[in-house]
């Protein structure tokens, strides 16, 4: 028997914000679109703080350049994989401080954007 839509909104919802992990969506343009409590929790932000705002606000200034360079790439071949093999990555609180993060991108598309 299908899911109504609404159903299915309330499911995914419920899965997305308990999930014991941050998981933060950003269109192809870097624009967070998505984030869960967990990340919110995390990255110090209440979730109306960081939607709109690009990905980058989240990661150390010296690796904006690059990073912007890579999800540009991501966007145009996008595969689901770890990020930073054999590398320690940080991400950046609203505080200013930066701790270790593992990351893992995953993509899907609809007919508005290309999100990661």
């Amino acid at each position: 028997m299908p899911l109504n839509n609404q159903y299915k909104d309330l499911r995914f919802e419920a899965l997305f914000n308990s999930a014991s992990m941050g998981i933060i969506v950003v269109n192809g343009k870097g624009d967070i679109v998505m984030s869960n409590h967990f990340a919110n929790k995390l990255f110090g932000y209440q979730e109306e703080e960081i939607i709109n705002e690009k990905l980058e606000k989240l990661i150390p200034q010296r690796y904006h350049h690059a990073h912007v360079k890579n999800r540009d790439g991501f966007i145009e071949k996008p595969q689901a994989r770890s990020m930073g093999l054999g590398m320690t990555l940080c991400a950046l609180r609203k505080d200013g401080t930066e701790f270790p993060v593992e990351i893992s991108l995953g993509h899907f598309e609809t007919s508005e954007s290309k999100y990661v």
